[in-house]
């Protein structure tokens, strides 16, 4: 069992948040922000016990885009606003409105791992050409400001806000604009463990949740606590990417044929993971033994891998979820953990938009620059 220092979670409401159908497919290599963000599907749904803190804002498409936009800032003056999600295999840019509203994007294959660090403030002019002014104010979050980053800004401990995160933001004195990285934070249980996040903190403060428990699945799962709109404490689950080298370079996944989702191979594997108070580990070598016994086909290996590890965070942060939980996903790894999370009868589960929580966070937090 994994430990955690997350409490039992009591979600508040949040608004734009999306229903996902009941379906199970297997865990696919994820990211947060290093791949793209589908659109979720589904009808609009209502948690009960969720609460928000701001709401998420929507270009109109009828709107004008003549000139930059401009925002106020804490202080009397005003500024143009740009925010930049840098993450390690691409880059998204957001051209704020003076509501907050996106009114422009733009995307480039740049990612933070692939540049050298005198390679940044080429790539963010290219990026933003046209975008910027004198005036001009870029919040960027994410691996950007990773130790092999463009500049390392240092993690701030929780609890930690908007305002917070302004504060302690690193100026990149050698960039094409007035540029503000943004920290990761960083988070110890009770027992000392150690924690740290970088550019998930900008997603959870643009989720519009007051008070709750967030989970942000990916490569390494973030479950986060939130109260008072502050970041309290979080725990990392490397849920992506031990199904990777499991299902790839492993004993379990030379058996595994193709990789087309088997509802009732994950729904098995989540279930095990679920009843089993010793863990997933225990289990995992029945991906392989199911097989050659005859009870597992092997085009269902993948499917039921996945439902055992997603089962298995699951089981491990059960108490963190409490009530409900707030995904911050697309459509295709909420419906995963829906699965997982019904079947710990954890049914109160409402999803954001991940491209629409970074956006909305970064206006957060670089409207606080000074």
């Amino acid at each position: 069992m994994i430990t955690t220092s997350l409490s039992i979670a009591r979600t508040s409401r949040v608004p734009g948040a999306m229903r996902v159908p009941s379906c199970a497919r297997p865990c696919a290599r994820s990211t947060r922000s290093g791949a793209e963000t589908p659109r979720n599907a589904g009808e609009p749904h209502r948690a009960r016990h969720l609460r928000a803190a701001v709401p998420l804002q929507r270009h109109d498409p009828q709107r004008p885009r003549a000139g930059p936009a401009r925002v106020a800032s804490s202080g009397s003056t005003r500024m143009t606003l740009v925010g930049v999600d840098w993450g390690s295999s691409n880059l998204r840019a957001y051209r704020f409105g003076p509501d907050g509203a996106v009114i422009d994007r733009r995307e480039s294959p740049r990612g933070a791992a692939r540049l050298k660090r005198d390679e940044f403030p080429q790539v963010l002019a290219d990026t933003l050409d046209g975008w910027l002014e004198a005036d001009t104010r870029v919040v960027l979050a994410g691996m950007v400001g990773a130790r092999a980053g463009w500049h390392e800004a240092p993690y701030l401990p929780c609890p930690a806000d908007p305002a917070g995160l302004a504060a302690a933001a690193l100026r990149a004195e050698d960039a094409p604009a007035h540029c503000f990285i943004v920290p990761g934070l960083s988070a110890r249980s009770a027992s000392g463990v150690a924690n740290v996040m970088r550019g998930e903190e900008t997603q959870i403060l643009g989720s519009g949740l007051a008070d709750g428990t967030i989970v942000l699945p990916g490569t390494h799962s973030k479950w986060a606590r939130v109260e008072g709109g502050r970041i309290t404490g979080f725990s990392t689950i490397m849920t992506g990417e031990m199904y990777a080298l499991l299902r790839n370079n492993s004993l379990l996944g030379q058996l595994a044929e193709g990789d087309a989702p088997d509802e009732a191979a994950f729904t098995l594997g989540a279930q095990r993971a679920l009843d089993n108070p010793a863990g997933v580990l225990p289990l995992l070598f029945s991906a392989r033994a199911d097989v050659l016994l005859g009870s597992l086909a092997p085009q269902a290996v993948a499917s039921y891998l996945s439902g055992l590890l997603i089962g298995g965070e699951v089981a491990a942060m059960r108490d963190a979820a409490g009530q409900g939980v707030v995904l911050i996903c697309n459509a295709v790894l909420a419906a995963h953990y829906r699965v997982a999370l019904a079947l710990a009868a954890v049914t109160d589960v409402a999803v954001v938009d991940g491209a629409d929580a970074v956006a909305r966070g970064l206006w957060r937090i670089g409207g606080l620059l000074k």
